[in-house]
């Protein structure tokens, strides 16, 4: 590209922008003081993986790994009893 760089023409590299820039996967390119820059997507329930036993929900905008509640769907009681949930 040419341009007037201290009052001469001169051939200049055109300054990148996210059109031209890659970034690696789990990330976003945005334009930051006028220059591409990669940015970490932020993390959602739907690409977090939690631990068995938990269950991912959003807690100020970040997805936060939490105990999932006791139910009697995982208990198994034995022969003549059942399962009641008791405060």
């Amino acid at each position: 590209v040419c341009r007037v760089v201290e009052g001469v023409p001169r051939c200049v590299p055109p300054q990148p922008t996210c059109a031209t820039v890659q970034c690696l996967e789990g990330a976003t390119c945005h334009m930051v003081e006028g220059w591409p820059k990669c940015v970490p997507n932020q993390p959602t329930c739907s690409t977090v993986r939690c631990p068995l036993g938990t269950t991912c929900q959003t807690a100020g905008g970040w997805p936060t790994c939490v105990p999932n509640k006791p139910s009697c769907d995982t208990v198994r009681c034995p022969a003549g009893t059942t399962c009641q949930m008791v405060e």
